[in-house]
């Protein structure tokens, strides 16, 4: 059982991963990466593995190694497994008719055909 994605942590990796129930490594590497790395490390989410930079700002090959081998132990990527289906549960939830998404898209559209000077 194995199977990870080392992710730069921009939004549209992170959503494949998560439909694709695969525990990441994040390495993020600039603006809102870093702040969604921090989402996905959190202990309530729980989706991913960090990899830390060194003083100098770089990773070392050491460190790419931790992550992927924490990532890869059998009792981790089993509990991250399990958290990436939930989060694959509820965000296929949230596509259906009834879901948020589709109440955000009548609320937009119903914005969009409106007129404010009617």
């Amino acid at each position: 059982m194995g199977g990870g994605f080392v992710t730069h942590c921009r939004w549209n990796s992170v959503l494949e991963a998560v439909v694709a129930e695969k525990p990441m490594v994040a390495w993020p590497s600039y603006a809102e990466q870093h702040a969604n790395k921090a989402a996905l490390v959190a202990d309530d989410m729980g989706l991913a593995v960090p990899v830390e930079a060194g003083v100098d700002g770089l990773v070392s090959g050491d460190e790419l190694v931790r992550a992927i081998s924490e990532l890869m132990d059998s009792q981790k990527v089993c509990a991250v497994k399990d958290k990436c289906k939930a989060m694959r549960q509820a965000a296929l939830a949230a596509t259906i008719d009834d879901g948020w998404t589709a109440n955000l898209a009548r609320l937009v559209s119903s914005w969009m055909w409106s007129s404010p000077c009617a």
